[in-house]
This record gives structure tokens, sequence and C-alpha cells, in this order.
């Protein structure tokens, strides 16, 4: 029996929302997503695939897909798996008969992929973020007085989001130079951000109406990057909280935040509304955040928290280490080894991938050796949080 219908145009986060379904249940489900995830009609895990526009022009012919396949089946759950589905969702929510699991409102999203408008809500309700400035286009961007306001290094991103988030960390005049080359930077506003010292740290949550019911947070290894740790960080919690009750945030989010080696403190660097796409490494954990998406656990204690053990982020034929659960776990972690390991396509998929994972720890590799090449070298000061500095050039949009 088909129960969900997964709806997204990403294929990494619509393959580990199916996956994390087929670990508690065996019921069915079907896509309706776009060309980037069409191949998905060859996989074990989707019993039909539908592909769409999300920019809006395909509205009505969603709400007919979904009344179609819910006269056959009724009961079914939508599951919207990323921004621009569930943007769909809400602009047709009142036309559709089925449960659809929790998603933020149209405008929270907006204001989550907005980098500027991201910033001015995070100054607004004092959560930590490092020190922003925005300029018009790339054309206008001029190292000298970008340094002068947040220091170097800096990195340069997209104010707004595109189907592929770039960021560029920029040391020195010849790299914004090569940045402002980037075709990624050619449409629009960018946001400089200062770049702080120190590690990445992510927190995947789910939220019911601006109260966080449970969340893993992770940070990679860094001599292997498929392998996770999940830590606690009360900083960051208490900054997630805090965001989710301001904004009433519901829905599953993805937090990335960096912490300063200098001085402990954490800054947001970014709040996504998706599924994360490494969302099967939590299931690998001991925490279903797609199941509790869907069916909440009953909690007697408050808070889910998925903070300690180790985890990977890879296809297990990569990992030894978790061949012995194959056969032999009756848990959810064992039934995703076996959906990932036995689905042809999700198989496929890691097998044309290894040239790609080869290159990219190679260039890995070749990044650090530049970072600590640089960490060397004299630096101007750099302000690490964010403060009230003016604009220096008419280039910058304000001070937000």
């Amino acid at each position: 029996m088909i129960n969900f219908i997964v709806v997204g145009n990403s294929k990494a986060v619509v393959v580990g929302v199916l996956q994390s379904i087929r670990t508690f249940t065996d019921a069915k489900a079907v896509v309706i997503g776009s060309e980037a995830t069409a191949g998905l009609r060859w996989s074990s895990l989707c019993e039909g695939h539908s592909t769409l526009s999300f920019d809006g022009s395909d509205d009505d012919m969603f709400v007919n897909m979904v009344h179609s396949l819910v006269k056959r089946t009724p009961h079914m759950v939508l599951v919207p798996a990323n921004p621009d589905a569930m943007r769909l969702t809400n602009r047709v929510r009142s036309r559709l008969p089925l449960k659809i699991v929790p998603v933020p409102d149209t405008a929270t999203i907006t204001t989550l992929q907005d980098a500027r408008l991201f910033h001015q809500f995070c100054r607004q309700q004092l959560l930590p973020v490092p020190a922003t400035c925005v300029v018009n286009a790339a054309a206008d961007l001029d190292f000298h007085a970008i340094a002068s306001r947040l220091g170097v290094p800096f990195t340069i991103r997209t104010a707004t989001p595109c189907n592929k988030s770039v960021t560029q960390i920029v040391h020195n005049k010849e790299d914004l130079e090569k940045a402002a080359l980037h075709s990624a930077f050619q449409h629009g506003a960018l946001v400089c951000r200062a770049h702080i010292d120190g590690s990445d740290i992510s927190m995947h949550l789910i939220a019911d109406r601006g109260q966080i019911s449970a969340f893993s947070m992770q940070q990679s290894d860094e001599r292997n990057a498929s392998r996770i740790r999940f830590v606690s960080n009360a900083a960051l919690e208490e900054t997630a909280m805090k965001l989710c009750r301001a904004s009433a945030y519901n829905g599953p989010l993805h937090l990335r935040a960096r912490i300063d080696r200098h001085t402990g403190n954490v800054f947001l660097l970014d709040a996504v509304p998706h599924f994360p796409e490494s969302v099967t490494a939590t299931v690998l954990g001991g925490l279903n955040l797609v199941a509790e998406s869907i069916e909440p656990t009953p909690r007697m204690n408050g808070v889910r928290r998925l903070t300690e053990g180790v985890s990977h982020a890879t296809h297990p034929l990569a990992c030894p280490s978790l061949w012995s659960s194959l056969l032999s776990d009756s848990s959810e972690r064992g039934r995703l080894l076996r959906v990932m390991m036995f689905d042809l396509y999700t198989l496929g998929q890691f097998v044309g991938g290894i040239p790609r994972t080869v290159f990219g720890g190679m260039a890995r590799q070749i990044a650090c050796w530049r970072a600590e090449k640089f960490s060397a070298a004299p630096r101007l000061q750099k302000s690490r949080g964010d403060t009230a500095a003016p604009a220096v050039n008419g280039n910058f949009v304000g001070d937000f």
C-alpha cells in the first residue's frame, strides 16, 4: 500500500527521506519531483515518480496528482522534503485532502533562505552571527573596503538561494578577484562575512510550532569526512531554541554554525528549512527525524536528543565496520543498512560517485594545506562577532 507522497526537487534530500521512511515501515512511497529526481523511478524505494515545475506554474497539476493518489489510497501523508516543496505545499494547502507533516510558513522560509533577512532576524533576536555586510553586485567587491570592515580572511556567498549554494573564502586581493568571476556570483547581491577561525558544527531538528521536539547535533571527523560524531553544545542548543521560539518554527530545520576556537563562542551561519542530506546518519545514530516528523514519539522526558556516538554519511559498502549489522541488526539501523545496500539505484549512485569522492578528498587536502599556509601570515584584526560598525563605502547595502 502506498502511504506516503514525498515531494521535493533535491535528489539527495528526497533519497534520504525515502530511506528514512523505509526503515520504520513497509508502507510504500511515491515521489512528486523534478528532472533532478527522475532517476528515482528506478529505485525500489519509490513506487512511482511524477515530474513537475516547482515555480508555481504546475500547482494545479500538483493538486490533481495528490487528489488522484488519495482517491485510490485514503489516509496518505504528504512529506515536503525541501524549501521549494514546502513553498509549493503552502500555496495549495487548502486544496489538499490529506495529512501534511509540519512545515514552516512561506514567510519564515523566505527569511531563513535570504542571507540578508536571516542576518537581520538574528540581530533583532540577539542571536550570535558573524560580522556581515552586503555588496550589491560582484563588480562592487572591494578587497580593502571589506577587509577593513570584516578583517581577513572573510567569506563571500550569494545573498539569495540558488540551485547550489556557493561560499568562497578570501585571504587576499587575488582570491577576491577570482571569486568575483564565479558564475554563481553574477546574479545579484552578495553577502560577505567575517571568517570565524574554528570548527563547523551542525544541528538537525524537528520543531512543533516553535518548540523543538527532537534534534541531533554533529561534527564531521577531520580525519574522515564520511564519519560523523554526535556532540553536545549547550550554546548552540540554546540558540536553536531561541530561533525556533522567535519564528514559531514548524517542521524540519538544518542549522549550520561555527565554534570560535579562541573563545568557544558559537556563531550561526545558516538555517535551511529542509531535511538534511545526511538525515540517514541520524537514523544510524538512533534518531529518525523523518519518523519524528510524521508521527512524533511520545516523550516523557522532553526533547529527544542525539548528542553522543558515531555514525557514517556514506554507503555501508564503504564502511566495513557496518557489515556485521547488515543481517543481524533488526532495529531501524539494520533496516536502513539493508535498504541502502540492496537498492540498486542507491548502490549505483555510490559506485558512480567514487571518482568524485577520491578527487574531493584530494581537494580537501590541498585546501587544508593552503589554510595552514595563510594562517601563519600576518592578518588584519578581525571583528569576530557582529558589531554596529558603519558601512565603509557606497557599494555596501548598509549595515542591516
